[in-house]
């Protein structure tokens, strides 16, 4: 009878073991599944860049594409942006009938993330046309996922967003025409320092100036829409 008491003892002491063990794990899971989410929560924009940047240039079927190679303190990072990057610049390169010539600017590099605007002069030889865009990459420096308006702004954030647009436009006396519908599906963007610019696709939307549509906001006026 003892011998059977201390038998299940043992038992118990294991199981417990086990459920302890499995316990760390899933904090451990949990943590860092948080972690890969990014948040403005303790965002600085003057904190210290732990991403370091280097001029690169790519020339293929007649473009010139100059862009930053980025690299982190975490090979993973390192990979995932280099990866982003790599398909960006193969994009503006695989076309033989549309040479491309590109520079960049680093908007903003601190601890939490990393903002390049681009901008481009595409020359269509088919059609014989030109113009002239902006593309922007944003990167979370922690984990190098390249961070797209979902991912900086709270769920359902359309509607808000729309009215505080709407707002912007007036507040700055830009002329739009009947084709602008607010956020588009895709929407571009930058992070400028304690600032997020909103940009939209080139003579789309408003013949004023370039016919570029930029919309900047301070971080604070975002308010409630930020994660």
């Amino acid at each position: 009878m003892r011998n059977i008491c201390v038998l299940k003892f043992y038992e118990v002491i294991n199981i417990m073991k086990k459920l302890l063990i499995l316990g760390m794990m899933l904090s451990i899971f949990m943590f860092t599944a948080g972690a890969e989410k990014f948040s403005f929560k303790d965002y600085s924009p003057t904190s210290p860049a732990v991403l370091k940047t280097k001029d690169s240039v790519s020339k293929l079927n007649g473009s010139d594409i100059s862009y930053p190679r980025i690299t982190a303190t975490n090979p993973k990072a390192t990979k995932a942006i280099q990866k982003t990057m790599n398909n960006f610049v193969k994009k503006l390169t695989d076309k033989k009938d549309v040479r491309s010539s590109a520079t960049y600017e680093v908007m903003t590099n601190n601890s939490s993330l990393i903002s390049v605007l681009f901008t481009i002069e595409r020359n269509d030889m088919k059609n014989k046309t030109a113009d002239t865009y902006y593309k922007a990459l944003t990167f979370d420096a922690v984990t190098g996922k390249e961070l797209k308006l979902g991912d900086l702004l709270v769920s359902g954030y359309e509607k808000s967003l729309e009215t505080v647009m709407e707002d912007k436009i007036s507040q700055l006396s830009i002329p739009v025409n009947s084709a602008y519908k607010g956020v588009e599906k895709n929407q571009e963007f930058y992070i400028q320092k304690s600032g997020i610019v909103f940009f939209f696709t080139p003579n789309k939307y408003t013949e004023f100036g370039d016919g570029q549509l930029f919309l900047p906001f301070e971080l604070t006026d975002l308010r409630g829409l930020l994660k």
